[in-house]
């Protein structure tokens, strides 16, 4: 699961951990924090909003899309 958030965000594999942890241990919502740099409760409001869809809640959150 790391190396995928690292993968994605193009953040080393270490800090990708980090995020992943923090996000508890949630691959798409790790994908989001790493994307947009915002805290957990606000990805997981926008994710939920957006239905889990990574796309549109990097798009509502100004991040890469």
């Amino acid at each position: 699961a790391t190396r995928i958030v690292s993968e994605i965000s193009d953040l080393p594999y270490g800090e990708s951990a980090k995020i992943l942890e923090e996000s508890g241990r949630d691959v798409p919502l790790a994908i989001l924090m790493a994307l947009t740099g915002a805290k957990r409760e606000e990805c997981e409001k926008i994710l939920k909003k957006n239905r889990g869809n990574i796309r549109l809640s990097l798009k509502e959150l100004g991040g890469v899309s």
